[in-house]
């Protein structure tokens, strides 16, 4: 979710202003026809009256964007805005969590309202109040709930798999990392009101001396490049690019943008299908695993895989050897007191750095690596939400071997980001489309990211004062001087247009900046994550040495219907040379996941009718098949005489039951499935943007719950 203001002040332990230096000069001002005739505490009426008054002015809000958005659509007069505003709108909890960070932002707009009234000066709401006053707000708002430390099992199965929404990887701060929390923060804040008011916002005021460009103006004047003649990376392949956007999409958006272009759609299919694959293998050397266990196992395996993938083959071809080195060397295991959460800086500017890498062009090979003679190439606009060509053009192969037979775009300082993604990003109608290099821009300057030369600093390289330093930087007159004439200073530069304006490091695929925040951000991720590969007690020393030999050529051989392809697949080779047959890429043995079910300290492990079970050390965990009853205790301790603690439970013969529906449990999935519904591959009568243009109608309306909320 969005840093809110919620999350920032609740870390401010000492406020800078006392209550105590505040009740001197605070009144009241008549409010609701109640008028102080002397001093008041903030603590009391005071911050009742201002939480009352911002629960009225969001709600009110969301009503009238409810009634805007209901008429704009029926009208389908839609501007970009809203197209925006639809792509982003968030879901379930996290839509329950961003209303409570704006209660809790609009209560302290009030007070600084108030306070700035009667002190006729400007001071940060979160200054002038006590811990105790900011907890009293979070707790009315709804904050203090949303932040409110879980309790964590710590049991033989809970430390196996990471939660799903990865609560309780560190035990000391269980909401670390998790989903649903704010994106942490490695320098302060830089807001025009100090509070959530974007730098640049204000017609004329100056930041650092200078008028902000707008960023329309910067994409305009810098990044602007035709489709055609694009300079190729003739070192890296199209899938290079699109792992990139499948990562980012991993740590911050994970399946909701499944269908938002082909190339990303075409990822998840196949490590949908490869998640599957696992299971089937794993359930045929285990099965006593119940479908919870073998889906938990292959979700486990399948994360590894990316790690691997991620860390050892695509992140040096980024950051170059010097960074990788630097930042990600020999792992020395988990460390708890590492923050593995996404940075803001990461999250709004560095990783988007890929989209200099992107084609203009969709493309689809034959088996030839050669255009298809039946589903040809298509402009990427094309491909926006259209997961409808996936089924009826072709399926996965074509698209995957255009990602491998194609390099990805090179990423130079005068041929940025073509107009396929600056003037037809997610164009659904001739007047529907937004600006890819304007988003980016914006929104750093929404997250109060600061500017390029903080960045330097922060990451201890040198900050250019004027345009002769800047070249020094960069070594480009022309950009050098199209930079100066729209930021004027090179402390106002976006660090997003900064970072992708600066020379490759050696080896690599981003400057100096982008490899130091990139390489501290992976780092993080990887020493602060107790399910990380490496750490001892996830894997076995059997497992670890089998997971090392995976490879993403080897997940495509086993999930398509491509035989050739480059050992590497993010290096760039020219069919046929350096293309090499499925059956000489290395395979993962998974019989390093084979459980011995007949030696234990205890004997052979009871088997149960109707039952499954795992095993995690010294107990076993009994389940029962779908509508069969557990009877007995679910759990078996070998203790140190050789004796199971308890008899072994039993199943019960399932009761008569109705139809019922799939349901997400903890752990995984329970419940009976009804026989699917036929689905029609024919064109659908409503198109993909207009059924998720319902889901967004639906969410607008009942903004704090979910669907299935209502439907039950």
């Amino acid at each position: 979710m969005p840093d809110s203001y919620a999350e920032r002040v609740s870390f401010r332990m000492a406020p800078l202003w006392s209550l105590g230096m505040l009740l001197a000069g605070l009144f009241l001002l008549q409010t609701d026809g109640v008028h102080a005739d002397g001093e008041e505490p903030l603590g009391s009426p005071f911050l009742q009256r201002s939480v009352r008054e911002a629960i009225e002015q969001v709600d009110k809000a969301y009503k009238e964007t409810r009634a805007n958005q209901k008429e704009r659509l029926s009208k389908r007069s839609l501007r970009s805005s809203d197209l925006l505003r639809f792509f982003k709108h968030p879901m379930a909890e996290t839509r329950i969590a961003v209303r409570s960070a704006e209660y809790m932002e609009s209560t302290l707009r009030l007070i600084q309202h108030h306070v700035h009234r009667v002190h006729k000066r400007s001071l940060n709401a979160s200054d002038l109040l006590t811990p105790s006053d900011l907890n009293t707000i979070a707790e009315v708002t709804g904050c203090r709930a949303i932040r409110q430390p879980p309790i964590c099992k710590d049991d033989c199965w809970s430390n196996r798999y990471r939660t799903f929404t990865a609560v309780c990887n560190n035990r000391m701060h269980p909401r670390l990392g998790s989903s649903n929390t704010a994106l942490t923060r490695w320098l302060p804040a830089r807001y025009e009101d100090g509070i959530s008011l974007p730098l640049g916002w204000t017609p004329g005021k100056r930041v650092s001396r200078y008028t902000l460009p707008l960023v329309r103006a910067v994409s305009n004047k810098i990044l602007k490049t035709s489709n055609e003649n694009v300079p190729l990376d003739l070192e890296t392949t199209n899938l290079f690019m699109q792992w990139g956007q499948w990562i980012d999409h991993d740590m911050s958006l994970s399946d909701v943008r499944v269908n938002e272009q082909l190339g990303v759609l075409t990822f998840h299919t196949v490590f949908l299908r490869e998640h599957n694959r696992l299971t089937r293998e794993l359930k045929r050397l285990n099965p006593h695993w119940s479908g919870d266990t073998t889906y938990l196992e292959a979700r486990k395996i399948l994360g590894a895989f990316q790690q691997i993938i991620n860390h050892r083959d695509y992140l040096p071809l980024v950051i170059g050897p010097a960074a990788t080195a630097k930042y990600l060397p020999a792992y020395k295991g988990y460390d708890e007191s590492v923050n593995p959460s996404i940075a803001n800086v990461f999250s709004t500017a560095v990783f988007r750095f890929g989209h200099l890498s992107i084609q203009p062009k969709l493309f689809r090979f034959g088996a030839n690596y050669q255009e298809h003679p039946q589903f040809k190439n298509m402009d990427l606009h094309q491909t926006f939400f259209s997961p409808w060509r996936l089924i009826r053009e072709g399926g996965v192969d074509p698209i995957m071997r255009g990602l491998l037979g194609k390099p990805s775009k090179l990423q130079t300082q005068n041929k940025m980001l073509p107009d396929e993604l600056r003037e037809k990003l997610f164009k659904l109608t001739a007047h529907l489309a937004m600006d890819l290099g304007s988003l980016n821009l914006q929104r750093s300057r929404d997250h109060g990211i600061p500017g390029y030369n903080a960045w330097r600093r922060f990451c201890g390289l040198s900050q250019p004062k004027n345009a002769y330093h800047l070249f020094q930087v960069l070594k480009n007159r022309l950009l050098t001087r199209k930079l100066m004439a729209l930021y004027r200073t090179p402390d106002n530069i976006d660090v997003w247009m900064g970072g992708i304006s600066e020379p490759f490091v050696k080896g690599g695929k981003v400057g100096p900046l982008f490899a130091c925040l990139m390489g501290q951000q992976f780092k993080n991720l990887r020493d602060g994550d107790r399910f990380w590969w490496e750490n001892k007690d996830i894997f076995t020393v059997r497992q670890r040495s089998a997971l090392a030999e995976i490879s993403m050529s080897r997940i495509i051989c086993d999930n398509t219907g491509i035989q050739f392809l480059p050992r590497d697949a993010f290096k760039f080779e020219t069919f046929p040379r350096g293309y090499v047959n499925c059956n000489q890429i290395p395979k993962v043995d998974l019989r390093a996941w084979k459980e011995d079910v007949q030696v234990t300290p205890c004997g052979s492990i009871p088997v149960v009718d109707h039952g499954h079970f795992s095993i995690c050390k010294s107990s076993v965990r009994y389940t029962c098949e779908s509508g069969f009853k557990l009877v007995g205790g679910d759990t078996l301790t070998c203790l140190s005489n050789g004796q199971w603690n308890i008899a072994p439970p039993g199943c019960e013969e399932p009761q008569s039951i109705g139809s019922q529906v799939a349901q997400n449990g903890i752990g995984g999935p329970t419940g009976n499935c009804s026989q699917p519904i036929p689905v029609s591959l024919s064109a659908p009568k409503k198109s993909a943007f207009s059924a998720q243009l319902n889901r967004w109608e639906f969410a607008m309306s009942y903004p704090s719950k979910s669907q299935a909320d209502l439907e039950s």
